[in-house]
C-alpha cells in the first residue's frame, strides 16, 4: 500500500508538472487578441497620473537648476573627434529631396488608409516626431536631409544667381508664419493624416519655400522655413553636436545647453517663433483633454468630429498663444 499510494502521489506531481508546463507555454505564445484602439479607449487606459507627475517633476528639476547656476560644471564645448567630411550635405540633401518626391507619389497615388500609405508614417513619426527627438541629443539632424539645400543650390548656380534677394529683412516672420499654419493643419485641419491632402500640402509648401529660397539664398532657409528653424532651435540643446568648416567636421560635447551660450539674442521676431511653437505643443497636450473637451461641449465618449470643432479648436490654438507670449515674456510681446 505505502508503494502503491508513493507511485499515486509521483503520477498526479508528473501530471501537475506537465499541466504547468504547457499553461507556461501557452502563457508566453503569441495568439490572437480582440482589441479596440477606438480614441475613448486609449484615453481611459493612458496612466495620465505618470504623465502629470513626470511634468511637475520635469518643471521642478528645470526651477532647481536654473537657481543653482552659479554651482554648475562650466559651460564650455570640447572636441572629441576631427574627421573629414563623409558625405557632402549636397549628396545628402539630394538624396533626401529624391526620397521625399517618392514619398509624396506614394501619398498621391499610394493607398488612403493612413496606416499604410508610407508618406504618412515617415512623416509624422519620422520627421515630425523621430528628428526632433533626434536632435535633443544627436544634434542638428534635420541639416543633412534637408530636401531644399540642394535643389536651391543647384537651381541658383544654374540662374547664376549670387545676390539675395532682400528677405532677410523679415528676420523669422515667414518661419512664424509656417509653424503657425502647420499647427493649425495638424490639429485643427479635418484630415491631416490623409495621404492625398498630406501629399498636396507638403508639395505645395515645399514649391512654395523652394521659390523663396531661390530668390533669396540658400541661407535664408535658417530663418524662413519653420522646419529648418524649429530643428535647429532643439539642437542647440543636445549634449554633441558637429561643426562643419569646409572639408572637415568636428565632433563636440559639452553639458546641454552650452550651445545656447554662444548664441546671439534673440531677435523679437525670433523669441515670437519660439512662443508660437510652444503655446502650440501646449495646446496639442490640452485639446484631447476632458477639461478642454467640457469647455467646448464635447463629449469624449460619442465624439462628433472634428469639423464640429474647428473654430472652437482655432479659438483655443490662439488663447493658448496669446497666454504663453504674455506669460514668457511678461507682456514684453505686446508691449514692444
Amino acid at each position: 500500500m505505502p508503494g502503491t499510494r508513493a507511485n499515486s502521489l509521483q503520477g498526479i506531481c508528473q501530471k501537475s508538472s506537465k499541466i504547468f508546463a504547457r499553461a507556461l507555454v501557452l502563457a508566453i505564445v503569441p495568439g490572437v487578441a480582440l482589441a479596440c484602439a477606438l480614441p475613448p479607449s486609449v484615453i481611459l487606459t493612458l496612466p495620465t497620473g505618470h504623465y502629470i507627475a513626470g511634468a511637475a517633476l520635469t518643471v521642478l528639476v528645470t526651477a532647481l537648476m536654473g537657481a543653482g547656476l552659479d554651482r554648475l560644471p562650466e559651460m564650455r564645448a570640447r572636441p572629441l573627434l576631427r574627421r573629414p567630411v563623409i558625405l557632402p550635405v549636397m549628396v545628402s540633401s539630394y538624396i533626401a529631396f529624391l526620397v521625399f518626391l517618392a514619398l509624396l507619389l506614394i501619398g498621391i497615388f499610394g493607398a488612403r488608409d493612413p496606416m499604410h500609405n508610407l508618406l504618412t508614417l515617415v512623416f509624422w513619426t519620422g520627421i515630425w516626431v523621430a528628428v526632433p527627438l533626434g536632435s535633443v541629443f544627436l544634434g542638428h539632424l534635420w541639416r543633412p536631409i534637408n530636401p531644399w539645400t540642394a535643389p536651391v543650390r543647384i537651381a541658383r548656380t544654374l540662374l547664376g544667381l549670387r545676390q539675395s534677394g532682400g528677405l532677410a529683412a523679415l528676420g523669422y516672420w515667414p518661419a512664424v508664419l509656417g509653424v503657425a499654419a502647420f499647427s493649425w493643419f495638424q490639429m485643427v485641419s479635418l484630415a491631416p493624416d490623409d495621404p492625398l491632402v498630406l501629399a498636396a500640402v507638403l508639395g505645395l509648401y515645399w514649391l512654395a519655400i523652394f521659390g523663396l529660397a531661390v530668390w533669396a539664398g540658400e541661407d535664408w532657409l535658417a530663418q524662413g522655413e519653420f522646419l529648418t528653424v524649429l530643428f535647429g532651435f532643439i539642437a542647440k540643446v543636445s549634449p554633441f553636436w558637429l561643426e562643419v568648416e569646409g572639408r572637415h567636421a568636428t565632433l563636440k560635447a559639452g553639458w546641454p545647453g552650452t550651445q545656447i551660450l554662444t548664441m546671439p539674442p534673440l531677435s523679437f521676431s525670433a523669441m515670437v517663433f519660439v512662443t508660437v511653437a510652444l503655446s502650440s505643443l501646449t495646446f496639442d497636450g490640452l485639446n484631447e483633454t476632458f477639461w478642454w473637451l467640457a469647455l467646448i461641449g464635447e463629449n469624449p465618449l460619442e465624439p462628433t468630429g472634428r469639423s464640429a470643432v474647428v473654430v472652437a479648436n482655432t479659438a483655443g490654438l490662439g488663447m493658448v498663444w496669446a497666454v504663453t507670449a504674455g506669460g514668457g515674456g511678461g507682456g514684453g510681446f505686446f508691449v514692444g
